[in-house]
């Protein structure tokens, strides 16, 4: 090409379906803000038909003076759908610790019904991401990051209706019996 001539497309014939994941520093729960902070873990599993290209290693630090992208993870499948099952696979076995990343949005992006049936429009995303965050229920490893607490919008509102109507405090005798 770089000479001026022409490549022999003839010799080329595509076989299967690839589909890239790009892994980046930021917090989907706040608009996809960017993060910092060490890669205190970051492993994954090797598998056949993913190809995993990392911008940082276990023990960097992500700084924000430089690019976000903690790696890309490119699956190839005979099908579309075999590829989207090796990354999401791909995606689940990984496991980054020490700051924010989209890997869940990515997973649960993959997941939903419009990207398997390949109907994922300039907007749905959007969409999509900002109706699913409305609907979600926090679960505790939302919160704690490797013994790091890791805040998240205040946009949730407390309702104590959900606490218990009655709570019993054990209480600890002279003699150390603990009593409810």
């Amino acid at each position: 090409i770089a000479e001026g001539k022409s490549l022999p497309v003839s010799d080329i014939e595509p076989k299967g379906h690839t589909i890239e994941a790009r892994v980046y520093a930021e917090n989907p729960e706040r608009n996809f803000e960017e993060t910092t902070g060490i890669l205190t873990q970051f492993t994954f599993e090797d598998s056949d038909g993913v190809r995993i290209d990392r911008g940082y290693e276990e023990g960097d630090s992500v700084s924000p003076w430089y690019d976000k992208t903690i790696c890309k993870v490119i699956a190839h499948g005979e099908t579309r759908e075999a590829a989207r099952l090796k990354l999401v696979e791909a995606l689940t076995q990984m496991k980054i610790q020490g700051l924010p990343t989209n890997v869940g949005f990515l997973r649960e992006l993959l997941k939903t019904e419009e990207f398997k049936e390949g109907s994922v429009t300039t907007t749905f995303i959007e969409e999509w991401w900002s109706k699913k965050l409305r609907d979600r229920v926090h679960g505790l490893e939302e919160f704690i990051n490797g013994g790091t607490f890791t805040p998240y919008s205040p946009s949730y509102q407390f309702n104590p209706s959900l606490l218990p109507k009655e709570m019993v405090v054990p209480t600890r005798s002279e003699d150390g019996n603990i009593t409810y």
